[in-house]
């Protein structure tokens, strides 16, 4: 994701690093929120079976 972020930096220059960051973390949140409703269905095919 670091190697990311810095591409996006150097892709573009007019971004401060606030923004920069700000992208970061919500690119970790939707990862985060993905495995949770993965984990979420995971647990509800358990329960079925």
């Amino acid at each position: 994701m670091l190697i990311k972020t810095k591409n996006y930096l150097s892709e573009n220059k007019g971004l401060n690093m606030k923004e920069v960051l700000t992208i970061s973390v919500l690119e970790k949140s939707l990862k985060d929120i993905t495995r949770y409703a993965v984990n979420k269905n995971d647990m509800q095919l358990i329960k079925i079976i």
